[in-house]
Parts: C-alpha cells; structure tokens; sequence
C-alpha cells in the first residue's frame, strides 16, 4: 500500500470523525475545517461530546481553567 493510500485513508475517516462528532460537512477542504472548527460550536454540541464519551468531563474543566486563568467551573451534566 503506498503512502499516498494511507495518507488518503487517514484523512478520510479524520474528516468522518469531524462530521459525527462536529457535525462538520466531509467535503469542505482544509481551509474551510479550520474556519469552522475556529469559528466555535454551540453548548449542546460539547455536551453531546461528554455523553457520548467522545470528551470527558475532567478535559472541560482543565480547558476551562487554562483558558480563563482561574480555577474549573462545575461542569453540569444534566
């Protein structure tokens, strides 16, 4: 199998994660991703992450306390 095959390979299912768990559409290119990705999701998508264990709960709270410089919030999950 060539490098390009596998290449191929891995950006296909990293663009299939994006759209099942970011609800990115799989054909804008690489460009457009990172507008979206930088661009921010809604709550509701980082709490489909947490129940779908696809983002833990303790990951929430160390981002939140080294991007606003105070301790982690309570992350509710109800």
């Amino acid at each position: 199998m060539s490098t390009l095959t596998i290449s191929a390979e891995r950006d296909a299912a990293y663009r299939a994660r994006l759209c099942r768990l970011l609800q990115i559409p799989e054909q804008p290119d690489d460009q457009m991703i990172h507008k979206l990705i930088e661009a921010g999701f809604p709550a509701v998508t980082l709490q489909a992450l947490v129940d779908t264990c696809a983002l833990s709960q303790e990951a929430c709270k160390q981002q939140n306390a080294s991007s606003s410089g105070t301790a982690p919030s309570t992350f509710d999950s109800k």
